[in-house]
């Protein structure tokens, strides 16, 4: 129970964190624990940890009409994870997803601009996301082998 509170404490940080550095936007573990949770948690904490986290946070820097397509495809990335089972091909195909999903409905809220530009746009943001999902479910890997090792 101590570990899911430090790993709630650090998230809501992590969610956090892009305020006061502009340099952290989308570098974050939430997706890394959403793919990881499934499968070493029971079913209930896999949904409720990563989405209480992103509420929590989103009751603070406030809501938007885009949130609940976020939560939906978030709740999507973890169901992903129960059948894939690798973190790396839910990892692309679960920010891939991400990429095309919310950024259509970003494009719906503003059709200013082509959906083929809204696309090309969220390029270097989803590629954060992507890498900051690879990077922190390397270390989440690692950290569960070596937790792994010792019991």
């Amino acid at each position: 129970m101590k570990e899911l509170v430090v790993l709630v404490g650090a998230l809501l940080l992590a969610r956090v964190l892009p305020i006061l550095d502009p340099s952290y936007a989308n570098f974050t573990p939430l997706f890394a624990v959403a793919i990881f949770f499934p499968l070493t948690q029971s079913k209930l904490l896999s949904y409720s940890v990563p989405l209480g986290v992103m509420f929590l946070t989103d009751l603070f820097l406030g809501f938007s009409a885009i949130n609940l397509v976020v939560y939906f495809v978030l709740a999507l990335i973890i169901s992903l994870s129960r059948s894939i089972n690798n973190y790396v091909y839910t990892s692309i195909i679960g920010i891939g997803l991400w990429h095309v999903i919310v950024n259509f409905f970003v494009w719906l809220s503003n059709p200013s601009m082509s959906l083929l530009q809204t696309y090309a746009m969220a390029i270097p943001f989803d590629f954060k996301l992507l890498l900051s999902t690879l990077v922190y479910g390397t270390a989440l890997s690692l950290l569960l082998q070596r937790k792994h090792a010792y019991t």
